[in-house]
């Protein structure tokens, strides 16, 4: 027994002087990378307070030159935490300040840094360097950041997206449709948003996508009437008349976002009665928009029908002022009624009353 106990003690004793030591060493490291962390942080704050109102005068001030030149003598270490001061107002702030931003970024050398950056082998960097291109609005860096939207990470395909809608450069529309249809569905929803900021410089583009690409109606269709972009009416009108009852309901969708004029309102009105459901639901919502109190008695029949339409034409004559309202009283009084009553009831009116 006693021989066992020396073995066993024998190999504990120093397995347990190891363990303590790698403990040790461990506490240590974690003292020393907070302590770190602590003194870069503190180093950052009195680097920020005292460059801070440097940034503030060149972007707002009365004399940003006197500014610019003090921040020009800045050491470089510090050029990090003042591209972050000249970049932080941009993401809620556009104008003067971004044109002000800009000088400072090249007086710097910090455009020449984020396009160099943007072939940089860490993606979050590259994804950093695109979004600063795109907050200070730098159109040279245009080609480098369309190159961008291919690569291998979403971030920075995310970043390059933004930037170029940020920057509103129409060379890049082309680079932006040709990728709509290819994104997942969050990456479409940012290509999107960034064909918007370009008004309707984007519609003559989109068109003639539309026309080599008969596959992506739908997406343009979307866009179209998110950029409410009346002078594609013509085209939606056409449309109307797809084969594919996803292409027509986007297009009527499309319309009644853009504004339904009197060519408009008359295929609405025909299109009511096609052959699928969706699109004549899409029909009674963009009537409800169009304030033609003419159109409820049209839409009065449509309450019997499936319930996706009927819905949209509930609340399509609930939109549509007194005549809306009395054709939704009428129809609450017969049979079946409960979904008229129901929209009566939503706008505040008892039937009847």
């Amino acid at each position: 027994m006693t021989l066992i106990a020396d073995a066993v003690r024998t190999v504990l004793v120093p397995f347990l002087a190891l363990t303590g030591a790698v403990l040790f060493l461990l506490v240590c490291h974690v003292v020393i990378l907070r302590a770190v962390r602590e003194v870069t942080f503190r180093r950052r704050q009195r680097s920020l307070a005292l460059y801070r109102p440097i940034v503030d005068e060149t972007l707002y001030g009365e004399a940003p030159e006197e500014s610019l030149e003090r921040l020009t003598r800045a050491p470089r270490p510090q050029l990090a935490v003042i591209a972050s001061l000249l970049v932080e107002p941009l993401r809620i702030a556009e104008g003067t300040i971004t044109a002000r931003a800009r000088l400072a970024a090249a007086a710097l050398g910090l455009l020449a840094r984020w396009e160099t950056e943007l072939a940089h082998r860490r993606w979050w960097i590259r994804a950093e360097a695109a979004h600063a291109l795109g907050l200070v609005q730098h159109r040279s860096a245009v080609p480098q950041l369309v190159a961008a939207l291919d690569d291998p990470y979403e971030e920075v395909r995310a970043a390059a997206v933004d930037a170029l809608g940020r920057i509103a450069d129409p060379s890049a529309i082309p680079h932006l449709i040709t990728r709509l249809a290819e994104q997942s569905r969050h990456q479409r929803v940012r290509v999107v948003g960034a064909l918007h900021r370009f008004g309707s410089a984007v519609v003559p583009p989109l068109l003639d996508h539309a026309r080599s690409r008969s596959g992506d109606l739908v997406l343009v269709a979307e866009l179209l009437g998110r950029i409410e972009a009346a002078g594609a009416l013509g085209s939606l009108l056409e449309w109307c008349g797809d084969d594919r009852a996803d292409v027509r309901a986007a297009a009527v969708h499309a319309i009644g976002a853009i504004g339904v004029d009197e060519r408009a309102y008359y295929h609405l009105l025909r299109t009511l009665n096609d052959g699928a459901a969706e699109v004549r639901a899409e029909a009674a919502w963009a009537l409800g928009r169009s304030g033609r109190q003419d159109a409820a008695a049209y839409l009065v029949p449509h309450l019997q029908d499936q319930w996706i339409v009927a819905a949209q034409s509930a609340r399509a004559l609930r939109n549509l002022g007194p005549a809306g309202r009395r054709a939704l009283e009428s129809a609450a009084a017969e049979d079946g009624g409960d979904l008229a009553r129901q929209m009566l009831w939503e706008s505040g009116a008892a039937p009847g009353a």
